[in-house]
C-alpha cells in the first residue's frame, strides 16, 4: 500500500514536470505559429480578391500596404527595457520565496522557485544588457 502511494506521488511530480517544461512551451508554439498563418492567409484571401476585382493592380504595392510599418530600433529597446524589468522583479520575488522558505526549514518543493529565480535573473539580465547594447548602437547612428 505504502509502495503504491509513493509511486503514484513520483508519477504524479513527473508529470507536473512535464506538462511544464514539455507540453507548456509547445503549446504556446502552437497557437504562435496558428495566429501567424491565420495573418498570412488573411493577406492571400485580400489579395485574391484584389485582383479579382481590378487585374491590373500592382500586387507589390497592395501588400506593402497591408503590411504594419516595422518598428524602429528605438521603439524595439523600450520593450526590451520593460521585458527586462519585469524578469528581473519576478526573478527577485521567487528569489525571496525560495530565502523566505528555505530559512523556516521547508524544503518540499521550494528549491524549484531557486532554480526558477535563476532563469529568471538570467534572462533579466541578458535582456538589459541587450538593451544597453542597442541604445548604444542607436546613439552611434549605426541603427535608426
Amino acid at each position: 500500500m505504502v509502495l503504491a502511494t509513493t509511486a503514484w506521488m513520483y508519477i504524479s511530480n513527473a508529470l507536473i514536470f512535464i506538462s511544464i517544461l514539455a507540453v507548456m512551451p509547445t503549446l504556446v508554439v502552437w497557437i504562435c505559429m496558428k495566429k501567424r498563418n491565420e495573418k498570412y492567409d488573411r493577406q492571400i484571401e485580400l489579395a485574391k480578391s484584389a485582383i479579382e476585382k481590378d487585374p491590373s493592380l500592382n500586387l507589390e504595392d497592395f501588400l506593402a500596404k497591408l503590411t504594419p510599418a516595422k518598428r524602429t530600433y528605438a521603439q524595439k529597446s523600450v520593450s526590451l527595457i520593460l521585458i527586462s524589468s519585469i524578469l528581473l522583479f519576478l526573478g527577485l520575488a521567487a528569489t525571496a520565496i525560495a530565502f523566505v522558505f528555505n530559512s523556516r526549514g521547508i524544503d518540499e518543493g521550494f528549491a524549484f522557485f531557486g532554480i526558477i529565480a535563476c532563469i529568471l535573473l538570467a534572462l533579466g539580465f541578458a535582456f538589459l544588457v541587450s538593451f544597453l547594447y542597442t541604445r548604444k548602437l542607436v546613439h552611434k547612428g549605426l541603427l535608426k
